[in-house]
């Protein structure tokens, strides 16, 4: 069952099901995954991610202004969208009449804008998401170069999704889900974002298998007793994650888990 229909009927039945996504995926700490793109954000990079959590948000004090879902059109001096929502706004995408609509204009040309004649990082993402599909081939197709972390199951139907795709594209990774994170923290090295990264932070990140504990959802006792697993920090922290970035060369880069990193 795909997880749009799931919470189409969780929705349907009158559930409070967006105050549950926001008390159960407001848990969790940051990772070394979200310290890099911390840093990226900080070197003035863009990031877009699907992900509603505010795990990257966490890692520093310091301001950061985000754009996401139920803003009409997205802040210009955005540095952080996130166009499904954030938790702390409690407004998603997650339905299946949702994201069978296109991405909003004014998110399109944005993520369009970001994205053209930048080098793109994709990091573990899947392209399964029927709004951003159409946008996304258009944006890669415009990239000066994008570089696309995924095991080496995935990329062929990756290819099909996304057939703008430019030949020049360079697939990344292992044929494990858990070869992502470090081949991603190796890259970071070679980039130079990893600098301020605790030691502890990165071994803890690499052997990370926690999981989110489901909120209670009020009004029915048996889906307040399932668990929705959140695949563990060292590879789905970052699943769906867009870095569009300024300033920074992707050069010889390995191996690297699920986010999309772009830079000028």
């Amino acid at each position: 069952l795909a997880p749009e229909r799931f919470m189409q009927a969780v929705s349907d039945g009158m559930l409070p099901l967006s105050d549950w996504l926001s008390a159960t995926l407001s848990q969790g700490s940051p990772n070394a995954v979200h310290h890099v793109l911390r840093t990226c954000l900080d070197s003035g990079d863009t990031v877009w991610t699907l992900n509603v959590d505010e795990l990257i948000e966490q890692v520093s004090s310091s301001p950061l202004r985000t754009a996401a879902y139920d803003d009409s059109v997205p802040d210009p001096r955005a540095q952080l969208l996130k166009p499904h929502g954030t938790v702390s706004r409690g407004a998603y995408i997650f339905r299946t009449d949702q994201v069978v609509r296109p991405l909003p204009d004014a998110w399109s040309q944005r993520l369009r804008a970001d994205g053209t004649g930048s080098h793109v990082v994709v990091i573990g993402y899947a392209g399964a998401d029927l709004d951003m599909l159409a946008v996304l081939d258009e944006t890669l197709n415009r990239a000066a170069s994008v570089t696309w972390f995924a095991i080496t199951g995935d990329r062929d139907g990756l290819k099909r999704r996304f057939p703008g795709l430019p030949p020049f594209t360079t697939f990344l990774g292992g044929d494990r889900v858990e070869t992502l994170t470090p081949a991603f923290l190796d890259w970071a090295d070679r980039q130079g974002l990893t600098s301020r990264l605790p030691a502890d932070l990165r071994k803890a990140s690499l052997s990370a298998t926690s999981l989110r504990s489901p909120a209670p959802l009020l009004g029915d006792a048996r889906l307040a007793a399932a668990t929705i697993v959140a695949p563990g920090t060292s590879e789905d922290s970052v699943n769906k994650s867009l870095t569009v970035g300024a300033g920074t060369e992707v050069k010889d880069v390995e191996t690297v888990n699920g986010s999309i990193d772009v830079q000028d």
